[in-house]
């Protein structure tokens, strides 16, 4: 699997509500669509003495998830297409974050 975990904060004026509500409809887009094979939750970060040494601001999170590096190659590329049919969720969902931080696994 091919994993894409996204932190943030809401932008200014963004309800955590409202950022579930998006993040939701983008996740059900995606899968209806097979861009993606899953999705967690919206994430509260807690902070850790230890465990997070992260120093960054962000305070949420989640994870996407792909069958492979192909596919989420395959995802990207139709996230950013002219004609994406989900493009307004995907724009909505991006413009109800901010200060986005973007990392990939490979398990």
């Amino acid at each position: 699997m091919f994993h894409m975990m996204s932190s943030f904060s809401p932008a200014q004026g963004v309800a955590v509500d409202e950022l579930e509500s998006q993040l939701r409809r983008f996740v059900e887009q995606c899968k209806a669509e097979g861009l993606i094979t899953g999705s967690s939750p919206l994430g509260t970060r807690q902070r850790h003495p230890v465990m997070d040494t992260d120093e960054r601001s962000f305070s949420h999170c989640f994870q996407l998830s792909f069958r492979d590096r192909e596919h989420c190659d395959a995802a990207v590329k139709r996230f950013f297409s002219k004609d994406f049919a989900e493009k307004d969720a995907h724009e909505s969902l991006f413009a109800a974050i901010s200060d986005p931080v973007f990392f990939c696994w490979e398990d």
